[in-house]
Order: structure tokens, then sequence, then C-alpha cells
């Protein structure tokens, strides 16, 4: 899933399809992400459109690293 939002913005019923998942499904997966902050959502009329953020994922790996180095 994490693959299809960081390349471009993509609606859930498009990631749904590309990932064999129901809509729900993924609706559940994107809520729990954005709560973690790490995806945004943008509503485009009657689609929403998700992107993940590269810089956030950048910072999860440092601050892995550097929690495995302590």
């Amino acid at each position: 899933m994490c693959r299809h939002l960081i390349g471009e913005s993509i609606t859930t019923s498009d990631l749904a399809r590309r990932t064999n998942q129901t809509e729900p499904a993924v609706s559940r997966h994107l809520k729990l992400m954005r709560e973690a902050g790490l995806i945004s959502s943008q509503r485009d009329g009657r689609q929403v459109f998700h992107r993940m953020h590269p810089a956030v994922i950048t910072q999860l790996g440092q601050d892995a690293l550097r929690a495995l180095m302590r």
C-alpha cells in the first residue's frame, strides 16, 4: 500500500483495486496512517486523494536507527 501512496496521490477506490482489497479495508488502513501522520488526504469534489509524506518516512527511518544504536 505504501508503495502506491508515495509516488502519487491516489483515491481509496484506486488503491483498493491496486492492492486487491476492499474499499472499507483500505479506508481503515488509511485512517490509521493519517492518524499517525504518515499520509495526508485532500478532497477534490467527490473524490479524496491520499499521499504519503516521504519526509516523514525518512524521519521514521532515522528515528528507528537512533533507537537501535542506543
